[in-house]
């Protein structure tokens, strides 16, 4: 057993692992009731020292420790998963339990488009992934904990990382993004920081279910675990601890297995454990997790648990593994926090969601100020009001020419706002929208959630507003070939972040483009369609926030060079496949 302070438990306060003034936490074993002063005092003390505080940054995927002989997760590279067959998606099966089931299916399932990182699904990977990180001794465990790095300076324990260790596993599959700190998944509880859970599962990617029967009295005959369910369970009145996991398999026999941190006489080990046994109510650790017969080793699941389900079978991240290596390379030199998705734009509309190849992803589904960017949502909305309106498509254009508020043009004014980014006609045109139309309603019947106002989006839901306007189906064709001339309308510093491929795109291919900035926060931002008349269209959506190691002139050179990588890559995609359609036509002859 380790010596010193430690941190037990996994999740946020239980009913009876609850902390005393202000400090949140759980209970692991023998931490019960609420903690006086004096030991509050003593945890601040230790706070002090260095022996709980720290953070690191998650890179993308890698590979896990081995046992006794950890890596630290900040030093690992993207390791790539291969080739995938075309991927299938999962249907969740209809709870019939006694529970209180809620469940929240409302957003489409989506199957992501198999890509060079996906060799497999993910019920193949999980167990792969999940067993290096097995450690069998307290000292092994420990290693597995410092290895995560989520607390910082080689001061994490065995006894509080379920949350990290949950995570990393699911990151390592390539089912939850690669770049989420796991500092902040660290003593995670779903009460006090939902935001994360949406960030960690956003919904078109996952099933959401709450269920507040204790996990012992559940019946997964009705509704069985899945590999890469990820459960939250509350500790519950008889409990004294959070605990968060993974399902890491399934048996042919149904019997689902997890790969987690586990207190026993001997210390804190990570084991693989079964959870539970169809045939056997009496067996696996959700029984054990009951049984007062352990109540020194810590009990949960008395207060029922969350579950977070993967829509797809096959993984979702990091894109291709290549890329985000030369990617990472010039963003880790140069500091700041990225925000980033570059993909294919699909062929067809009604595809925008869950079509194109992504080939690169960086916390896309993060809530971000998107700065200028937005003004191309409140373009599109103007465009469809006026539509909605009863305005014809053949009126559009000789219309917006002659009427608009306040004594400018609609014309005038969405020029102002996408050529020049003039704040004032962007004023305008919100203050317009928010009397004429249900702004959020708009944004809902496109697909989107986001906060106009504060201008509050995921890069995903930008993606999706820009692919919807560029394959015609968020407006009219007249009124999209108007906003995408804005768009594409050279000005001054044109040539900058994105722009700095004008001059090695061919004459025929065009960018679609909306810069934004901030100073105060720093933000620099570029988000484009880029048009390739002969083939394959993309989309590059870069954000990125400074801190106090950066400089604007400093965020924005990086930004350009991490557009020359991305283009590199890209252009090797479409000499493979210009030699591919000459094989083709060769041989065809």
């Amino acid at each position: 057993m380790s010596k010193g302070v430690r941190v037990y438990g996994c999740g946020g306060a239980g009913e009876r692992g609850r902390w005393g003034a202000g400090v949140r936490g759980s209970g692991g074993a023998g931490v019960q009731g609420r903690w006086g002063m004096g030991a509050v005092a003593m945890l601040v003390l230790v706070i002090g020292w260095g022996m709980v505080t720290g953070c690191t940054t998650s890179p993308p995927t890698f590979v896990p420790p081995s046992p006794g002989s950890p890596t630290r997760r900040s030093e690992r590279t993207p390791t790539p998963h291969g080739e995938s067959p075309a991927p299938e998606s999962t249907s969740p099966p209809s709870p019939t339990t006694k529970a209180t089931v809620t469940a929240t299916p409302e957003a489409a399932v989506l199957s992501p488009s198999p890509t060079s990182t996906s060799p497999e699904n993910i019920e193949a990977i999980l167990p792969v992934v999940s067993a290096k990180y097995i450690a069998p001794v307290e000292n092994e465990a420990r290693d597995v904990a410092q290895g995560l790095g989520f607390v910082g300076q080689n001061f994490e324990d065995p006894s509080n990382m379920c949350g990290p260790l949950a995570i990393a596993i699911l990151q390592d599959a390539g089912v939850i993004d690669n770049y989420v700190d796991l500092s902040d998944v660290w003593l995670l509880d779903p009460s006090t920081n939902p935001q994360m859970f949406e960030v960690l599962f956003p919904r078109d990617k996952f099933e959401w279910f709450s269920f507040r029967e204790p996990t012992h009295e559940f019946d997964f005959k009705a509704f069985p675990l899945q590999a890469g369910d990820f459960l939250y369970l509350y500790a519950g009145h008889s409990g004294s601890f959070q605990h968060m996991l993974t399902v890491t398999r399934v048996d042919e026999q149904g019997r689902a297995y997890t790969v987690t941190n586990i207190n026993t006489e001997e210390g804190y080990v990570v084991e693989e454990r079964m959870l539970y046994d169809p045939s056997d109510p009496e067996a696996g650790i959700f029984d054990r997790w009951a049984d007062r017969a352990y109540l020194m080793l810590g009990r949960t699941g008395f207060g029922g648990f969350d579950l977070w389900r993967p829509k797809s079978k096959y993984p979702y991240y990091p894109g291709n593994a290549a890329l985000a290596a030369e990617i990472d390379k010039v963003i880790n030199f140069a500091g700041g926090k990225w925000h980033a998705l570059v993909k294919s734009i699909p062929a067809s509309e009604g595809e925008t969601l869950s079509g194109g190849e992504v080939l690169y992803t960086r916390m896309a589904d993060e809530k971000i100020h998107v700065t200028s960017v937005i003004k191309v949502p409140i373009a599109m909305m103007l465009f469809s009001s006026l539509e909605d309106q009863g305005l014809e498509e053949g009126e559009m254009a000789s219309y917006i020419q002659s009427n608009g508020p306040n004594g400018r043009t609609y014309a005038q004014l969405v020029e102002a706002m996408l050529v020049k980014s003039e704040e004032n006609a962007t004023n305008t045109l919100y203050h317009y929208l928010n009397q004429e139309i249900d702004i959020d309603a708009k944004l809902k019947s496109w697909g989107v959630e986001g906060n106009v106002y504060h201008r509050k989006f995921t890069i995903n839901d930008l993606a999706h507003l820009f692919e919807m306007l560029y394959l015609g189906e968020a407006v009219s064709e007249t009124s999209r070939a108007i906003i995408l001339e804005y768009m594409a309308e050279y000005t001054p510093n044109d040539d900058l972040r994105i722009g700095v491929l004008n001059n090695r795109l061919p004459n025929n291919f065009r960018i679609y483009n909306k810069r934004g900035s901030l100073t105060d926060p720093l933000v620099i931002a570029d988000m484009a369609i880029i048009e390739n008349p002969d083939g394959q269209d993309y989309l590059i959506a870069l954000f990125a926030s400074g801190d106090s190691q950066t400089t604007y002139e400093e965020l924005e050179s990086t930004l350009g060079e991490v557009v020359e990588v991305i283009w590199e890559h890209i252009e090797g995609i479409m000499s493979v496949m210009s030699d591919e359609e000459n094989l083709l036509r060769t041989f065809g002859n």
